[in-house]
């Protein structure tokens, strides 16, 4: 149920939308274009203060990082602190994953990781995507 489950944005122009992946299950892929860019998904969370660690699978990333996607940490609220933003580099069609850690503080009782993406500047073949999100504790 929201907001605790994705929510996604489904404009012309920024647009996220869960697609069946090869091999089984399912990805989110995600999009933008005439000069948009934003949140296409996101969930907010409730992670207890600590260290966690984010990783994830992308792919069918486009040259231009402005068309890859974002995965954003921040505090839920008034002041929306950022704790994480992780971006693939460099392009390719092919499966890679990321990841990255980040720090809940005590008074960030709510946070909200989001998919950010923005247009290319080029055309791409086709539309990245996200799969297999996963946050744990860390270390």
């Amino acid at each position: 149920f929201a907001p605790f489950d994705w929510n996604f944005a489904e404009d012309a122009d920024l647009w996220a939308s869960r697609e069946r992946a090869p091999g089984g299950g399912q990805l989110l892929r995600v999009g933008a274009s005439g000069g948009r860019s934003g949140e296409a998904a996101r969930q907010m969370l409730r992670l207890d203060p600590g260290a966690y660690l984010v990783a994830a699978r992308l792919g069918d990333l486009p040259g231009d990082s402005d068309g890859r996607p974002q995965i954003v940490v921040r505090c839920a609220g008034a002041k929306d602190v950022a704790l994480l933003s992780l971006q693939p580099d460099g392009p390719g069609a092919a499966m890679r994953k990321v990841s990255g850690r980040f720090v809940v503080p005590a008074n960030c009782r709510f946070q909200w990781i989001a998919i950010g993406i923005g247009s290319p500047r080029q055309v791409a073949d086709a539309s990245p995507w996200i799969d297999d999100v996963k946050i744990e504790h860390s270390r």
